[in-house]
């Protein structure tokens, strides 16, 4: 029962934003910083938590700009995110699967899929806490082609950056996002 509920709110959810893009679409982008002014009476009230709101408003501008790509531009490809189901490995892969990109998750139960996940992956994001990433990428390594771009988004670089390269013979990026999920 719960989770029938739970489904109607988020598909309630979805439609709601999908008005909003539409009603951006039509009266041009106003600055996030107005729209996020112009809510904070509002959202004092309901509890609202001003980092959330501010989420949704850049994602719903973001959805905009992205919505006026033309999809003949976008080559989808195929990304594993080793630890897409944490804080920041969600941000990421619901990012880039609303890009339009073939997004899986790879998570520490999942390793008897790590070959068919990693083998066919154009790009293998890790997304996993610092104390795990050098294990992750020592262990990810042996499943991915030379073509296959290895990334990690952890804040400590010179290690990480330094294991890829020893790791594996392809592209390799060390990110650092520069902000956290409790960040506002």
């Amino acid at each position: 029962m719960q989770q029938a509920k739970l489904q109607q709110i988020d598909q309630d959810l979805i439609r709601l934003l999908r008005e909003r893009i539409a009603v951006l679409a039509e009266s041009g982008i106003p600055p996030i910083d107005s729209q996020l002014s112009d809510c904070l009476p509002y959202l004092a009230q309901t509890g609202v938590p001003e980092s959330l709101w501010q989420n949704i408003v850049t994602g719903c501008v973001a959805a905009l700009k992205s919505a006026s790509l033309s999809h003949n531009q976008i080559v989808p490809r195929n990304i594993t995110a080793i630890g897409g189901s944490g804080m920041m490995g969600r941000f990421f892969t619901e990012r880039l699967r609303a890009a339009g990109h073939n997004v899986n998750v790879l998570e520490y139960n999942d390793w008897d899929n790590a070959e068919k996940l990693l083998s066919q992956a154009d790009l293998v994001l890790v997304c996993v806490p610092l104390k795990s990433t050098l294990a992750v990428i020592q262990k990810a390594a042996k499943y991915l082609r030379p073509t296959t771009a290895l990334v990690d988004i952890a804040s400590v670089k010179t290690p990480m950056v330094q294991a890829m390269l020893e790791q594996h013979s392809g592209p390799v990026l060390g990110l650092h996002p520069m902000f956290g999920p409790g960040v506002k």
